[in-house]
């Protein structure tokens, strides 16, 4: 049976219940003659796939027939434990593709569960963490409505789940839950970029990313920055929150924060000089800063790795 990967209509209510917890996360750029072997997992597998991609899965259901989901990027596809699949990449020479493992809620997870079972191993079907009763029972794909915007959760939450402290992967859920919600919502807020505004959001963020590596003290204000992308700064700041959620204030003042914490946990360097070598003049003024985006003061985040 060949089905083709659409944008579902369902109520969105059962997402009030979820509270996902993030197990595996990674990307990749795709490459030529994509295959995965055949295999089974053991607890929900969410597969991000970029625009002009192709690929094909083939999933054995229940009844034991083989059904082949078609789905051209940018697509989504949410893989249930205890079926055999497989992948196929039609069109995946460099096309963005990344996957998050996780349970849509919390629970017990045996630390000697194996992370998936190839063929033709025999999978332990005591240990497949099936969705609780409220998740649909169906396999959950469709379209996503801002590729860059998906992909950008995805890379943040993965990072802090591979490479952050234990405090630091626990606020990956968060992200997880940011994602999910937005792939699967369906409700009035949701709604799809203007026309065109994708690309200049991306001009937005490149511009703010580079205001972020420079000196404290010598970066140009945000509204100097977009302004000369040729649109008014205020219409930018809109687009900017309509599509993030935060203004590129905030993301500037993120940006930042996430910088600084990466100096407090891979060098014994001391706050002074981190704050020095961040362009903050005052070492006092860096203390506030910090502690009013991390929650915490400098000190307290580095004696919490």
């Amino acid at each position: 049976l060949f089905l083709p990967c659409w944008q579902y209509d369902m109520s969105d209510h059962w997402l009030d219940l979820i509270a996902p917890v993030l197990n595996i996360a990674g990307a990749d750029p795709g490459r030529a003659d994509w295959l995965d072997p055949k295999r089974i997992i053991y607890d929900h597998e969410l597969l991000l796939m970029g625009a002009g991609g192709r690929f094909l899965y083939e999933l054995v259901d229940e009844s034991g027939r083989t059904v082949i989901h078609e789905c051209n990027g940018p697509a989504f596809l949410i893989i249930p434990p205890g079926v055999w699949h497989t992948c196929k990449g039609v069109v995946s020479v460099g096309i963005r593709r990344g996957w998050l493992h996780f349970d849509w809620t919390t629970g017990e997870r045996r630390h000697d569960a194996p992370i998936l079972t190839y063929w033709p191993g025999p999978p332990l079907e005591y240990l497949f963490r099936y969705p609780p009763s409220f998740v649909p029972r169906r396999i959950l794909r469709g379209a996503i409505p801002n590729e860059t915007l998906a992909f950008e959760i995805l890379a943040r939450a993965a990072e802090r789940f591979n490479q952050g402290t234990p405090r630091m992967q626990a606020t990956a859920r968060a992200l997880l839950l940011e994602l999910l919600l937005y792939l699967l919502s369906d409700g009035p807020g949701a709604s799809s970029p203007t026309p065109g505004s994708e690309e200049h959001l991306v001009k937005i963020r490149s511009a703010l990313d580079d205001l972020s590596q420079m000196p404290f003290s010598s970066a140009a204000s945000v509204r100097d920055a977009l302004t000369g992308l040729g649109m008014s700064y205020d219409h930018q700041a809109r687009m900017f929150r309509r599509a993030y959620g935060v203004t590129p204030l905030q993301y500037l003042g993120s940006k930042r924060i996430e910088r600084a914490k990466k100096l407090l946990r891979d060098t014994t360097d001391p706050v002074a000089a981190i704050a020095s070598r961040m362009g903050f003049a005052d070492a006092v003024y860096f203390h506030r800063f910090f502690r009013k985006l991390a929650g915490m003061t400098p000190g307290e985040y580095r004696r919490s790795d």
